[in-house]
């Protein structure tokens, strides 16, 4: 079951600050005086979220997140510019914020079970290894021959190579070529004996596009370094 894809990675940035459950716009907004300590009343409260709610929008509010198009017919006119922030989009963008967390929650709860599983039921060390997530922004270097993809994942020069044998569908992606750097990654067992690792790569922009996802099934891991 995969959990982490691009348009959930790149839905965080834009929903991240709507994680608010149970929170009246009222409430949002006393709440933002609060810490932010705006002099001029409530009128200069809701000028300065509005300010940050459209740099928001202008960043992040694109296709490539999760629940664009339901939320669209809320935030934009006619013209396609971006409406003001009042309490019905308020709690559109919460609610389907909510729903994001819930999917990232999900998503680590399975994970977690996973990890644990194969501590558990003493699977190969190097299954093990790979569960913990422990790559986050290393760089990686690509090998595939004979059904077996090597993966070496840099850190200055420290290096950890590991080999997955049964990949039986291949085939070098441009990004692979230049350097690519890991943002997220899992690993899960879809049938007795065959895993499933799921990762999303940042790098150099290809064709205006500055991360990719790759998907591996195989069948055994081995950590050769």
């Amino acid at each position: 079951m995969k959990f982490y894809n691009k348009k959930v990675v790149m839905s965080d940035p834009f929903y991240h600050r709507y994680y608010l459950p149970d929170m009246s716009f009222k409430e949002y907004i006393t709440r933002e005086n609060f810490f932010r300590k705006i002099d001029g009343g409530e009128d200069e409260i809701i000028k300065a979220i509005n300010t940050d709610y459209l740099d928001i929008c202008n960043d992040y509010f694109t296709s490539d997140i999760l629940f664009y198009d339901e939320l669209s017919k809320y935030l934009l006119d006619d013209n396609m510019q971006f409406k003001p922030l009042d309490e019905l989009i308020f709690f559109k963008i919460c609610y389907y914020a909510i729903k994001l967390l819930n999917i990232l929650y999900d998503g680590h709860n399975f994970l977690e079970d996973e990890r644990q599983k194969f501590i558990q039921n003493n699977y190969d060390a190097a299954i093990i290894a790979l569960s913990k997530s422990q790559f986050h922004d290393a760089e990686a270097f690509f090998q595939y021959k004979n059904n077996i993809l090597q993966i070496c994942y840099k850190f200055g020069t420290i290096e950890h190579i590991f080999e997955f044998h049964g990949v039986k569908e291949w085939k070098e992606k441009e990004f692979m070529k230049i350097k690519p750097k890991l943002w997220v990654e899992e690993l899960y067992e879809e049938n007795q004996g065959v895993f499933v690792y799921n990762t999303l790569w940042t790098h150099e922009d290809i064709e205006d596009v500055g991360c990719s996802e790759l998907t591996v099934e195989f069948t055994k891991l081995i950590q050769v370094k």
